[in-house]
């Protein structure tokens, strides 16, 4: 992180908006975790046997009883599931308290706590990741294509059809990273050992794509379209 603030490199991994706000030490609520973290714990936090049960409501949130005994303490009113609840919703809160911390605690340390905390999560956020919905001139910038014609201009057609999101998947076959600026070009190269029925090929560890010569504009959109929605592989 810290090296994307003060340098040129870019965070290759999205995080959620949970991490951001945790950092700038904006107000987080249990909804934040839900949406942003882990959305089955809200089940869990709906079930009212569970949060009547000590050991298995301890067991799911952790913290749970000495957050309980501490709002009793401090009043919070008598022992019913609404408390109980309340103080699952804490302890959902702060669920990752232990591993963030170090991470705003030495972000503050080398920059400051008043400038950390002058920064929108959303603008810390992008100055470490980048921009999530690319330009067509921001992709044309990233890609160094050395296809031969009229492939090279087909290729271009075909990735201006697709969609900002569509970009953004289609950095990420290339290279795992899925926001601009990214931090290495990626290179297109034609693949002669290949057939117009065959995908194009990427290694994420180089930034580099290597792709059949299909015959058609239509065919280049198609394959094109149908090679980024391999989201689930770092070598496609």
């Amino acid at each position: 992180m810290l090296r994307s603030l003060v340098g040129s490199e870019m965070c290759i991994r999205d995080s959620s908006p949970f991490l951001w706000k945790f950092v700038v030490e904006d107000p987080i609520t249990v909804e934040d975790y839900l949406s942003d973290v882990d959305g089955h714990l809200k089940d869990m936090l709906l079930d009212t046997a569970l949060l009547s049960d000590d050991e298995e409501a301890a067991e799911i949130f952790p913290g749970f009883l000495a957050r309980l005994a501490e709002m009793k303490r401090d009043g919070a009113g008598a022992d019913d599931i609404a408390t109980r609840k309340e103080a699952a919703s804490w302890c959902i809160v702060h669920m990752l308290d232990k591993q963030l911390l170090p991470l705003r605690n030495g972000l503050q340390r080398v920059l400051g706590r008043d400038v950390v905390m002058s920064l929108d999560w959303r603008a810390l956020e992008m100055m470490v990741c980048g921009e999530p919905h690319p330009s067509f001139e921001q992709v044309k910038a990233s890609i160094n294509c050395s296809l031969p014609e009229p492939h090279a201009t087909m290729f271009w057609k075909a990735l201006e059809g697709l969609t900002p999101e569509d970009w953004g998947k289609f950095f990420f076959f290339c290279s795992s990273q899925r926001r601009f600026p990214l931090n290495r070009k990626i290179g297109v190269f034609p693949d002669p050992r290949s057939t117009p029925n065959h995908l194009p090929v990427a290694s994420t560890c180089f930034s580099q794509v290597r792709i059949p010569l299909y015959p058609t504009q239509e065919a280049w959109t198609a394959k094109l379209k149908e090679a980024i929605e391999c989201q689930q592989m770092e070598l496609a």
